[in-house]
C-alpha cells in the first residue's frame, strides 16, 4: 500500500467517526434541552428521597419554584450559581479524622441535572462493560457475576 492511500484511509475514518460522534452528541450539546423546569422538578424528587425530614430539604420544598426560577435564571445568564454557605464537619471513624463537606438541596439537584440528563448518557458508551459503579443495571449482584465469569476463565 502507498503511503498516500493510507494516509486518506486515515482522514476518511476520522471524519466519520467525528461524524458519528457528532450524531451521539447532538441531544446533549443544546442547552435548552438539559437546563429545563421539568428536569429540576424531577432531581429534585429524586434529591427528596431519604432526606425529606431534614428542616433544610423542607424550607427549599416550600419555595421550591422560585428556587429553582432563581437557579435557572442564574444560568441562563451565564452566571455559575453560588455554592451556599457549607459547614465543614469534622468526623472521627475508627481513630482517623475525616473532614466532610455537606452539599445543599439547592445545589445537589443542580449537579443531579447535569449528571442525569447529559454527562452520565455522553460517557456511558466510552466505559467498559465490566464498569458495574454506580451505573443503572449494574449492581454488586452485576459485579460478583462478572468476577465469577472471569475467575472460571481463568482456571
Amino acid at each position: 500500500m502507498s503511503t498516500k492511500r493510507i494516509r486518506e484511509r486515515i482522514k476518511r475514518d476520522k471524519i466519520r467517526r467525528l461524524a458519528k460522534n457528532d450524531k451521539y452528541m447532538k441531544p446533549y450539546d443544546n442547552f435548552n434541552n438539559i437546563i429545563t423546569y421539568q428536569n429540576y422538578y424531577k432531581a429534585l424528587e429524586n434529591c427528596n428521597k431519604g432526606v425529606g425530614y431534614k428542616r433544610s430539604v423542607q424550607e427549599f420544598n416550600q419555595n421550591s419554584v422560585t428556587q429553582i426560577y432563581k437557579i435557572i435564571s442564574t444560568i441562563e445568564n451565564g452566571e455559575i450559581p453560588k455554592l451556599s454557605n457549607i459547614k465543614k464537619i469534622t468526623i472521627k471513624e475508627r481513630g482517623k479524622e475525616r473532614n466532610i463537606t455537606p452539599i445543599r438541596i439547592g445545589d445537589r439537584i443542580t449537579q443531579k441535572v447535569l449528571c442525569d440528563n447529559c454527562l452520565v448518557d455522553s460517557i456511558q458508551r466510552c466505559l467498559i462493560y465490566d464498569n458495574g459503579a454506580s451505573t443503572k443495571g449494574k449492581g454488586t449482584a452485576f459485579a460478583r457475576n462478572r468476577i465469577y465469569k472471569m475467575l472460571q476463565r481463568a482456571v
